[in-house]
Order: structure tokens, then sequence, then C-alpha cells
């Protein structure tokens, strides 16, 4: 999956909004589990001209 750190916090936003969280049952601990598992299956993002390998943490300009 391809993700970027700003799309995480959006998401994360989004699911703590009363509505959301009353709507589907959606816990804190749900949320932050949500985003472990985004974090640990994204591979990489392109951001502001700069190619980000998040999967070996290393930025290129390629």
């Amino acid at each position: 999956m391809v993700i970027s750190e700003p799309i995480l916090e959006e998401i994360a936003e989004v699911l703590t909004r009363p509505r959301i969280k009353g709507k589907y049952g959606i816990s804190e601990a749900d949320i932050k589990e949500l985003l472990i598992m985004y974090r640990r299956t994204r591979r990489a993002c392109f951001a502001f001209g700069r190619y980000y390998c998040l999967s070996c943490n290393q930025m290129t300009n390629d």
C-alpha cells in the first residue's frame, strides 16, 4: 500500500470524530491498531518531489 503520513493523520482525525466513533463503535484502541497496521504494510510514498522508501527509511531524489 502506498500512503503518506499526512493521510494517516487525516484518517485518524476522521475516525476520532464523535459521530463516526458512535456510528461504527470504534474505540481509541481500534484506531491505534488500524494506524499501526497501515504503517507496517505501506511501502513507499511520493511527496514534495522526493521518493521516500518507508520500508528502508532512505530518501532519494531519483
